[in-house]
């Protein structure tokens, strides 16, 4: 009935919860956002507020229900393994504003019985409303969502690229991607021509391999985004555009080059390049897409991933989210995009672009060389300083520091000494994230102990701050030049064998 209600009882499957063992490192992770919400002095000012609530026996009451509220929806919020805690954490945050706002009125009290009454009371006045002002006039720049346009660019996108086709295209779009859909047409009166495409929604009841499935026998299927799940059916995505094209992996369209592309012939040890597409604009610090056709004259159990150089810059692109050679079709077209960030602090000028394709299990170069296009870089005015990060992230997301504490002490990376450990041993890893810029995505951290060929023992897979704090959720959530400490638990177990 009711208490079953308020409760939640019965959805502990769905509501995953942190352990109390795991309770001190959720502190830090209350810490990381309280203090992206609130100065220093303010936070002191909140602590002093309920100091001068439980002192005054008539506010007593007040400061008590505020002090059990607090605790009982801190505990609550912080020890959820989801990201709604980002909305929930709201309620804390909005406690520790009002005892804030009363710390500030305890202190005007107290100054008054010195420097006078209206002096300290315009002193303060003045102070209390220069600090929005000024966190409004930081921040606007930076939190302000007015040259955000991922919703009507999908809408453009949509009009631009089916416009006159007349394919009959159905295009599977998520929730994110559908809703400006929607929106332009009922509020807009817009909708694309159904004989050029039509938008189709994928929802829980019927996801995106099912709706593959259904539409595909009718004519050309296209996706808002890469989806994992249609590779893994064995189907290709092909990118098309800003879409992604569902193709069979046998018949005449898996033989044929897209006509969008670059042609190329260039041919190594058991991999050919026969097409591509790079811009050949980019300012410094941009994401660039490199859209590659390959083929295999047979197939190989080896693997192979390309490698770009612009410049003097080199780029090793990896397998993942990328169909793996070995699931390659002989004389088959595979096209695949492949995205490279810019330095932010790369210099204008023009900056020659290669691409080789390197065999990663013979660890050797297929002896495949190709010269594509000059990239023309413009400058950015006043570049971020990534000169003293450990390491750089996709030029989005920089590693100040990471730091571990194993029981003895305090080891910050990089350490040349190995970490001594025993069973049931915990390590507390410390990371902390410096913003360089916003995230086109949501990036997932992973902390691993493995051995020393690589094979994971003990894997923390999870977007950053347990989940509390993602990059990217709908908008980008991290902004430029905020920091956050990120803390991992990493029990080791019972039964591992020992070895380094």
């Amino acid at each position: 009935g009711f208490t079953a209600h308020v409760l939640a009882r019965g959805l502990s499957e769905s509501l995953p919860y942190y352990s109390l063992a795991e309770q001190p490192i959720r502190a830090i992770v209350f810490w990381s956002i309280l203090r992206l919400q609130f100065a220093i002095p303010v936070i002191l000012l909140a602590m002093l507020g309920l100091v001068y609530l439980l002192k005054n026996k008539p506010l007593r009451p007040f400061g008590a229900l505020i002090l059990i509220a607090f605790a009982t929806n801190y505990a609550f919020v912080i020890s959820l393994k989801a990201q709604d805690i980002m909305a929930y954490i709201q309620g804390p945050i909005l406690l520790i504003g009002i005892l804030a706002g009363v710390g500030l009125y305890a202190l005007g009290g107290w100054a008054s019985r010195r420097v006078g009454l209206r002096l300290s009371w315009a002193i303060i006045g003045l102070a209390f409303l220069m600090g929005p002002v000024a966190q409004l006039w930081f921040n606007l720049p930076r939190i302000s969502l007015a040259s955000y346009s991922e919703g009507a660019d999908h809408v453009e996108n949509v009009f631009s690229y089916f416009d006159g086709r007349g394919t009959g295209t159905v295009l599977l779009n998520n929730w994110e991607f559908m809703t400006p859909l929607w929106y332009t047409r009922f509020v807009e009166n817009r909708w694309p021509d159904e004989a050029d495409v039509r938008p189709e929604f994928v929802s829980a009841a019927e996801p995106w391999l099912p709706s593959v499935f259904n539409y595909l026998p009718g004519g050309p299927v296209y996706l808002n985004s890469y989806r994992r799940e249609i590779v893994e059916a064995g189907f290709r995505l092909r990118p098309r555009g800003p879409f992604y094209e569902v193709v069979e992996p046998v018949g005449e369209q898996s033989l044929t080059v897209p006509p969008e592309l670059e042609p190329l012939a260039a041919a190594g040890e058991g991999i050919e390049l026969v097409g591509y597409e790079l811009s050949n604009t980019a300012t410094a610090g941009d994401f660039v897409p490199l859209t590659l056709a390959m083929r295999i004259p047979m197939t190989t159990t080896d693997y192979y991933a390309p490698v770009l150089t612009v410049g003097a810059i080199e780029y090793a692109f990896t397998t993942d989210t990328h169909l793996i050679t070995p699931l390659w079709n002989a004389n088959e077209v595979i096209v695949e995009r492949f995205d490279f960030a810019l330095p932010h602090d790369l210099p204008s000028g023009e900056y020659p672009v290669t691409i080789r394709m390197h065999n990663l299990s013979q660890n050797k170069d297929s002896g495949l060389l190709a010269n594509l296009d000059v990239l023309n870089v413009t400058a950015q005015t006043n570049p971020p300083q990534t000169a003293d990060l450990l390491a750089n992230f996709r030029q989005r997301v920089g590693l100040e520091s990471a730091t571990v504490w194993d029981g003895f002490g305090r080891t910050a990376a990089p350490w040349d000494v190995p970490l001594h450990v025993q069973h049931g041993d915990v390590l507390n890893i410390l990371l902390d994230w410096e913003v360089i810029a916003k995230a086109e995505e949501s990036y997932t951290v992973f902390v691993h102990l493995n051995t020393l060929d690589n094979v994971p023992v003990v894997a923390l897979d999870y977007t950053p701050l347990g989940g509390s704090a993602p990059t990217h959720l709908w908008i980008p959530k991290w902004l430029p030049g905020q920091q956050y400490t990120d803390p991992y638990r990493l029990p080791i177990p019972p039964d591992l064998a020992p070895g380094t």
